[in-house]
């Protein structure tokens, strides 16, 4: 099993563009290995509510994003070392010969640099579009069987008879930038049979931390043994595949402090959204969701199906522990370093580190760095990061103008 642990944080992906190419500049500079581009339509907050968000004064539209592939293309252009992960891209929205030719473009524009990932969809970024959700499982699996056929067929027509999707014959005839065609990880969780199916087709596995793997490291391990076993059962080498997580932190030295930033209405509402898989996880931490039981992000997050009331009256049902214990890895840097090490200990190999504090304060984006700075040092064992070099680094940035 590869030991590697890169680190990074999710990349900006909203105007000016200019500052997001910057941004992935300044990235580099610092010395981060990896920055992320996620690929949202929609915000988690309706707009009805975002003016009452701190984070609405450095972004005055709630859903103001990118395409956050064309700003990965145009951040590898400005960069030249730091790799670029482009993910989770649903599929329901784009077709898996259209995926392939978009990773093996990207692959081109980055010389080798990306990685990306897909995911059977969100009901936010396809359901007030006009999408069904529909089959999205199926249509997960049967993408990553037409990519793999796609990735090896050296340009020769594909055939496919899927229940959603199928190739008649269809080339993609760009051949990869280096020798072995792009990885895809998939955004999943789930049976030992769903993380089984990722390593017979996909490179890796793409999950949220702390709250879609509340068994904390002993069950990260146990799901990256099961998508090895599987690749191992498809004749594939488990020790090619990649294992990478969204990690969402709150760092600071001030315990009192940190409980003030857990308390925000940002930070609450965001534990209602990631705090776990499903509302009936949050028990096992002697909570209770505000949404219900049965509601969880992926099936049930429509933004601007909310009012502002709804959404003032759940995040008022959020005890600021379950933001602090269960929403987020919280702490000083050396408490968040010592808890993400486990999970690189358990088979991770890339963090995205997402700090909400300047989410919930914007005053604390010069702090949010230094502790970015600590937790990348003490996670790499070395001292390279450039603070200096790099930008504030808080929620997407945030923060930089509000020292």
């Amino acid at each position: 099993m590869t030991s590697e642990r890169k680190i990074g944080v999710y990349g900006m992906f909203f105007p000016p563009i200019e500052m997001c190419v910057e941004y992935a500049r300044q990235c580099e500079a610092m010395g981060l290995d990896v920055i992320t581009f996620t690929d949202q339509i929609q915000n988690n907050l309706p707009q009805s509510i975002w003016p009452e968000i701190p984070a609405s004064a450095y972004l005055p539209r709630a859903h103001n994003f990118y395409d956050a592939s064309l700003v990965m293309a145009l951040a590898a252009q400005s960069t030249s070392t730091i790799e670029l992960f482009f993910g989770a891209v649903d599929v329901v929205r784009e077709v898996p010969s259209k995926l392939a030719q978009k990773f093996l473009t990207l692959d081109h524009i980055s010389h080798g640099r990306g990685i990306y990932a897909v995911g059977a969809s969100e009901a936010k970024n396809v359901v007030q579009y006009g999408h069904s959700r529909k089959g999205s499982a199926k249509k997960l699996e049967e993408t990553l069987q037409i990519l793999r056929l796609i990735f090896d067929s050296e340009g020769r027509p594909v055939h496919f008879d899927g229940e959603y999707y199928s190739m008649k014959g269809g080339v993609v005839d760009l051949a990869p930038y280096g020798n072995s065609p792009p990885k895809v990880l998939v955004a999943t969780g789930g049976s030992p049979q769903t993380l089984r199916m990722v390593g017979r087709y996909a490179d890796g596995l793409l999950t949220n931390l702390p709250g879609m793997c509340l068994g904390g490291p002993e069950q990260f391990a146990k799901d990256v043994a099961l998508v090895r076993e599987g690749a191992e059962q498809a004749g594939r080498d488990p020790d090619e595949l990649r294992f990478a997580a969204s990690v969402l932190v709150l760092m600071n030295d001030d315990p009192d402090e940190i409980d003030r930033l857990a308390g925000s209405a940002y930070l609450r509402w965001d534990t209602i959204v990631y705090g776990a898989v499903s509302g009936a996880d949050w028990r096992r931490f002697g909570f209770e969701h505000p949404l219900g039981d049965e509601w969880s992000y992926a099936r049930h997050m429509k933004p601007e199906s909310y009012s502002a009331e709804y959404v003032r009256e759940a995040i008022s049902r959020v005890p600021m522990e379950a933001s602090r214990d269960m929403g987020h890895m919280s702490g000083s840097a050396e408490k968040v370093a010592s808890e993400l090490n486990a999970y690189f200990d358990a088979g991770l190999n890339y963090a995205c580190v997402i700090d909400h504090s300047t989410a919930a304060d914007l005053s604390t984006g010069e702090t949010a760095a230094a502790n970015l700075t600590k937790l990348v040092s003490i996670v790499k064992e070395q001292n390279s990061v450039d603070a200096a070099a790099g930008p504030q680094l808080g929620y997407l940035g945030i923060g930089g103008e509000f020292k």
